[in-house]
Parts: C-alpha cells; structure tokens; sequence
C-alpha cells in the first residue's frame, strides 16, 4: 500500500504542474483577448490576479506533496484526507481562491483512480 501513496504523491504532483500550465494558458488567453479589444483591461487584470492567486496555491500545494512521507499512511484513503485536511488550511491562511479546492480535489480523483487500477 505505501508503495501505491509513493505512486500518488508522484503523480499527483506532475498533475499540478499541468494545472499550472493550464493557468499559464488562461492568462495567455486574456492576454490575447485584451489586445484584440475583447475584454477590457479591469476584467483582464482581475481574471489574471485570481489566475496568479491559483498558481501560488499549487505551488504551496506542490510543496506540501513533496513534504508528504507516503510510509506515514496506512491506507491511500489516510493519504486523501491528510491532503484535504491540508489544502483546506492552505485556502484559510493564505488566502488562496477556494475554488482551487475543486481542481486539486478533481486531479486527485483522478490520480486516485489511475493507481487504483
């Protein structure tokens, strides 16, 4: 079972780094919006500060995987749940957009399923 939580943690993080990108590809994306006049400047620097504010939280995330012990788990289910427990005091003292808490909490399931296989 650790073996699978060591599995995880790896993948896990591999898929921050790609929602990462994908919020690099969002702010591109407004970038490109406001120059052709689509959007204005407000919607364009607020849509960004919420992107940024996403970021840090994986980036603070990120280090919270890679500082998880998976031998200190039973169960990958433990595993979870620690994560959880600690993404969501990542959110409250932060600061960090709480709707990041629904794209972690999706890449989990995800990863959760591909190492339960």
């Amino acid at each position: 079972m650790r073996k699978i939580n060591k599995h995880f943690l790896q993948i896990l993080e591999v898929e921050m780094e790609d929602l990462q990108e994908d919020l690099n590809d969002m702010i591109s994306i407004g970038r490109d919006q406001l120059n052709s006049g689509e959007i204005t400047e407000r919607v364009y620097m607020s849509n960004t500060s919420l992107f940024q504010n996403e970021k840090l939280g994986i980036v603070e995330f990120i280090h919270i995987i890679k500082t998880t012990i998976p031998d200190n788990f039973e169960s990958l289910e433990e595993l979870i749940s620690y994560l959880k427990k600690e993404l969501r005091t990542l959110i409250k003292g932060e600061g960090i957009a709480p709707a990041i808490k629904i794209f972690i909490e999706r890449k989990m399931l995800k990863v959760t399923k591909y190492v339960s296989k």
